[in-house]
């Protein structure tokens, strides 16, 4: 089976050009690609018993790697159906300058052209939609620069959520949440976020935690809108096969504290934890810290902290997984289980590339995600660390 890219960009608000403009060989290539896949998928379906536990459990596994691929795909077909960027609402917001302005339409622009020209290739030359490092490392920093400038244009209202959070989750530990400062508090941080979902609505294309669930565009025919509605129809059986089968967690309300030097807060917490010999001395100690102030924490437990190489070669994730565990478990909180804050403890001595990055900078946006991380060993990569919510060494 072919190698599959695993890092995707929805891209919204984009004005539609047709299909034509793509040769039909490519929408063919990527047509037999999902074909591929989607029989894969259907033969390991059946070959698991479902009244053994562990059979579902490899089938769930399997499942998640499967949701990968029509994530890939779909942002495929989705990049190749809209050629162009059209940034909307820029001009509704002072807080942006004329300059920042044009920076933003041809960063996009930018941005698109380039993971097109990518996947056109990869189509072409039957290659892995991934593409290279140093392709990815160019896209990245003009991604960051857009990360930049929305940043420069939030920093103040930021920094005021994070002290009504503070407040707030004191408030909770010390009085309980019947107080009555506690709505006020709640309601001021919510418009507070609305003010920052409207400027990235403005910079990015789409709202912070949107989701992964973008709806189909009736409008859209010929082979490319064909292929892609039956992608997004296929996408959301295994979000309900997944989901339906999810485990107890989450807070259900909003929680804080100090975890590893780190603020937290969070209503759904995702914990990623490296089990290397050389971590486990510091995890009893973690969790319990965690504890303290999380009732539900999602826990999963990987042997190293690989942060590279994302792209696997088969369906079966008995090879995939040990290719990447850590984004594939980070994939899984972020994408299934919707977490709102993802606090990651290892020692950052593994790799770290620019694809891996990418998509993990996507999945954060996408799901809303704050992403914390404690190193007891090395610091990121420069590029690594522009995408992390709080940094603890």
């Amino acid at each position: 089976m072919r190698i599959l890219g695993c890092f995707f960009v929805f891209l919204c608000g984009a004005s539609f050009l047709w299909a034509e403009e793509v040769p039909d060989s490519s929408w063919m290539a990527l047509s037999e690609r999902f074909k591929e896949l989607k029989k894969d998928y259907k033969k390991e379906e059946k070959s698991h018993d479902s009244k053994k536990k562990s059979d579902q459990e490899q089938l769930t596994l399997e499942s998640v790697a499967y949701l990968r691929g029509l994530l890939v795909y779909e942002s495929a077909a989705r990049l190749l159906l809209y050629p162009k960027d059209e940034v909307v609402g820029l001009g509704q917001h002072r807080e942006l300058s004329s300059q920042e302005q044009r920076s933003i339409e041809k960063l996009r622009q930018e941005i698109r052209e380039a993971d097109r020209e990518r996947i056109l290739n990869a189509l072409k030359d039957d290659a892995d939609l991934v593409g290279g490092e140093k392709e990815n490392a160019a896209i990245l920093k003009d991604e960051l620069k857009l990360d930049g400038l929305f940043k420069s244009n939030t920093r103040k209202i930021t920094s005021e959520i994070t002290k009504k959070e503070r407040s707030l989750g004191k408030l909770i530990q010390t009085v309980g949440r019947d107080d009555p400062g506690r709505k006020k508090l709640e309601g001021e941080i919510a418009e507070l976020k609305k003010k920052t979902a409207t400027i990235h609505q403005a910079v990015f294309g789409f709202g912070f935690g949107s989701g992964f669930e973008e709806e189909f565009d009736s409008s859209l025919k010929g082979s490319g809108g064909g292929l892609l509605k039956a992608i997004i129809l296929e996408r959301d059986r295994v979000y309900k096969v997944l989901r339906g089968e999810e485990e107890e967690g989450g807070e259900g309300e909003g929680k804080a504290g100090v975890v590893g030097g780190s603020f937290v807060y969070s209503a759904n917490l995702g914990v990623v934890l490296d089990t290397s010999g050389s971590m486990k001395p510091f995890l009893e100690d973690l969790r319990e810290e965690i504890e303290n102030y999380f009732e539900a924490p999602r826990y999963r437990e990987v042997v190293g902290c690989n942060l590279n190489s994302c792209h696997f070669e088969h369906l079966r994730t008995t090879r995939g997984r040990s290719k990447w565990p850590t984004m594939s478990e980070m994939e899984s909180l972020i994408a299934i289980h919707r977490v709102d804050t993802l606090y990651w403890f290892s020692d950052l001595k593994d790799a770290q590339d620019s694809m891996s990055i990418r998509r993990l900078r996507d999945l954060l946006m996408r799901g809303g995600t704050r992403l914390h991380v404690k190193s007891v060993s090395k610091e990121p990569s420069r590029e690594f660390e522009k995408i992390i919510h709080d940094f603890q060494g």
